[in-house]
């Protein structure tokens, strides 16, 4: 399997891979700062954050011209971790653009039933 997965040339997936995540963090930092997430944060954090996401946007495209100048064929590990990158970022913008939704068309979360444990009733919201 792991022959198999050597005679592939990885290198364009990682370019896409690489350039659509470091996209989506730098998207992750402006949604974070628009609708004001962070401001409970001390502001230490929220600047730790920031230098977090523009990190991992800045060593990615690092990654991409490593590997075009070295010619430096990406491990499947490599990509997966980047993949893995991509769906914990766009389950954080999911996130945000519902609560976004949410506050806009002014629908609150739906409340949770109470369960009475002793006698299995549901209680009144």
């Amino acid at each position: 399997m792991v022959k198999v997965l050597e005679g592939i040339d990885w290198m364009t997936v990682h370019v896409f891979l690489s350039f659509f995540a470091g996209t989506l963090a730098l998207y992750v930092m402006g949604l974070t700062g628009y609708v004001h997430e962070d401001a409970a944060d001390p502001y230490w954090v929220q600047w730790l954050r920031r230098i977090g996401l523009g990190g991992l946007s800045l060593s990615l495209l690092w990654s991409v011209n490593y590997s075009q100048t070295n010619m430096w064929q990406p491990w499947p590990p490599d990509l997966a971790l980047i993949f893995a990158l991509i769906v914990i970022l766009t389950v954080r913008v999911i996130g945000i653009h519902s609560r976004i939704w949410r506050e806009t068309h002014h629908i609150l979360p739906r409340p949770r039933s109470k369960i009475d444990r002793s006698s299995g009733r549901v209680l009144g919201n």
